[in-house]
């Protein structure tokens, strides 16, 4: 005949207490009772870890799926996106951080093409000026070129010429000799 056994210790835990008792019918179904129970038991502990693990994964899946919207967006030049779609957890911590960096790199990118383009404006603007300086002093010391050059043409032209006419020729010359040095000291200052 089958018996089930059972030990347990008291309360105090001085007395060790066994007990034997015939495995009857009625025994056993108690006994088949406390089995499905426990299988019950197990089996709402694994859903609820099931559960739990799905609500988990969901939580950092969605948080990927947010950064990989930022990491979409930012390959198309958008900047702008919403942080506050981050959770605050480690992951939007994280993720809000990407963004910071990402803001950070596209603003000195930004920075550093205005400072280019300011910088190309000036060499632009230099050269432009400088081509008209030398304009205006081309035509500045081509006047004076010219007169002196018509009034000696002319004394030359003229061996017969009298002695007023081309004292005054002279003059005129020399009056042109003056403001071609007066030009040239101001070109070299």
């Amino acid at each position: 005949e089958l018996y089930y056994f059972k030990s347990a210790k008291s309360n105090d835990g001085k007395l060790l207490i066994y007990t034997a008792m015939p495995l009857t019918a009625t025994l056993r179904e108690s006994l088949s009772t406390t089995e499905v129970t426990f299988w019950s038991i197990l089996i709402v502990l694994l859903a609820a870890s099931a559960l739990t693990a799905y609500f988990i994964t969901r939580n950092i899946t969605n948080n990927i799926r947010i950064l990989r919207d930022f990491a979409n967006n930012a390959n198309n030049n958008n900047v702008q996106f919403d942080e506050s779609k981050f959770p605050h957890n480690e992951l939007g911590d994280i993720s809000r951080q990407i963004v910071k960096l990402y803001r950070d790199r596209t603003n000195a990118l930004e920075k550093s093409q205005r400072e280019h383009n300011v910088a190309i404006h000036a060499v632009e603007e230099k050269a432009r000026i400088k081509r008209q300086m030398t304009n205006n002093i081309n035509h500045e010391l081509k006047t004076p070129v010219s007169s002196i050059r018509g009034y000696l043409e002319t004394i030359l032209a003229n061996p017969n010429m009298d002695e007023a006419t081309r004292t005054e020729f002279m003059q005129k010359s020399y009056a042109q000799c003056e403001r071609l040095r007066v030009l040239l000291r101001d070109v070299a200052t």
